[in-house]
């Protein structure tokens, strides 16, 4: 047996929390390293949470559909197992190039499909985000910074699905399938500082390629 064809994809918000200046500058009124422009190489490394939603269809072969997956956040959340993700770049007056990865694993059984004459469905999916971008600097303030970026990302989601026996399924049937594909995008970045050690970054982008809209 094996898995239908299905794609599923996340999307959502990031972001992240960061230390973007040294106490004394910040103190100083000055912009952090990371914003400066004196042609030296800046780096940045942080973790960041990412509300993210999950959508696609999935079934056991061609014969036995078991149906569609649409989760919001909330739903995420509540059956997630896992979840790391990080943020790098390097910034060189205006121009910079982006580093990014996503990783989160989630699982969830439901009795949901026991008219339907199959047992319980366990699923469990891992998907992994990374992507490398270059960035251009549009404005720059003491209040933070607006970028804009392009790139590619590339995403991976794996999926193993368990159906247990019923009158429809007279045997326990179990499939695992990988997907993965590669997608150009465009968009802004910026972050805001908040106090003199700590600041939000949000970024917002749209692609296409690999993914089925």
């Amino acid at each position: 047996m094996r898995i239908s064809q299905s794609r599923l994809v996340a999307a959502g918000l990031a972001v992240a929390f960061f230390a973007p200046a040294a106490p004394a500058a910040a103190a100083a009124g000055q912009a952090s390293p990371h914003d400066s422009q004196d042609g030296d190489w800046h780096y940045r490394v942080a973790p960041y949470l990412w509300a993210t939603g999950l959508s696609g269809d999935i079934g056991l072969g061609e014969q036995a559909p078991v149906g569609s997956i649409d989760a919001e956040f909330s739903d995420v959340w509540d059956h997630l197992d896992i979840a790391g993700m990080l943020m790098f770049d390097a910034q060189r007056d205006r121009w910079g190039i982006a580093a990014d990865f996503f990783y989160a694993k989630l699982s969830v059984d439901s009795d949901a499909y026991a008219d339907a004459g199959y047992g319980t469905v366990d699923v469990d999916t891992k998907n992994k985000i990374v992507h490398l971008a270059a960035t251009y600097r549009l404005s720059s303030t003491d209040a933070g910074h607006l970028d804009l970026i392009g790139g590619l990302r590339y995403s991976d989601v794996n999926t193993t699905l368990k159906v247990g026996a019923g009158p429809s399924l007279p045997d326990e049937a179990r499939a695992t399938d990988s997907q993965n594909w590669v997608d150009g995008f465009v968009g802004l970045r910026g972050d805001s500082r908040v106090s003199d050690r700590r600041g939000l970054f949000g970024q917002f982008d749209a692609g296409a390629g690999g993914t089925d809209l």
